[in-house]
């Protein structure tokens, strides 16, 4: 027996495709809910500090107005353009997890950004570049601080600070081995086990 033969390969990477729902997934939801209120707060105390106490009534009217607008075009994005649903890729490996966008939407991130750029739109522009800087989205071991299993649903949400970058979307067939691979890697986590409402 040789050197080499002596040494434990490393465990091969897990690596799968799933198709997460959007507007009836409840984390999207979640994250969604949470990234609009932040939105639309923030433009609300943009509006009131511009409008120096003046017309609040007006500005509120307006700003209600822009949010459901807001809402609407959401919804149409998701079940139109996206058709409810999002292509990812997942590899866990001793490195971290990886999580890649599929093909359909990284040509729309490409899209939504050019479109911006011809149209004069910094926010439309801005707005793609940043769905663009997370196409691969990778979380090393070390900077996980929890994990929450969601055994039921399948998700296994990773934690960095107060902060949940990750959501791991498995299936029936590889949960355990994922679930597994996580709590083998990120040593410095703190696991909580949760069951679906």
């Amino acid at each position: 027996m040789s050197a080499d033969d002596s040494k434990a390969a490393p465990p091969a990477a897990i690596v799968w495709k799933k198709k997460i729902p959007l507007l009836t997934n409840l984390f999207m939801l979640k994250d969604l809910a949470l990234v609009f209120g932040i939105v639309s707060l923030g433009m609300l105390a943009f509006m009131l500090l511009i409008s120096e106490g003046k017309d609040v009534g007006q500005m509120l009217g307006v700003w209600a107005l822009c949010m459901g607008i807001i809402v609407v075009l959401l919804v149409i994005a998701c079940l139109v353009v996206l058709l409810n649903r999002m292509n990812l890729e997942f590899k866990v490996d001793q490195k971290g997890i990886l999580m890649s966008m599929g093909k359909r939407e990284r040509k729309l991130n490409t899209l939504t950004t050019v479109v911006g750029v011809l149209a004069g739109s910094a926010q439309t522009a801005g707005a793609g570049l940043l769905a663009k800087s997370r196409e691969d989205f990778f979380v090393p071991w070390r900077d996980v601080r929890k994990v929450t299993v969601y055994r039921k649903r399948k998700v296994i949400a990773l934690n960095v600070g107060l902060l949940t970058p990750l959501r791991v979307y498995c299936t029936d067939e590889n949960f355990a081995a994922v679930e597994q691979a996580i709590s083998k890697n990120a040593k410095r986590a703190v696991f909580i086990n949760k069951q679906p409402r």
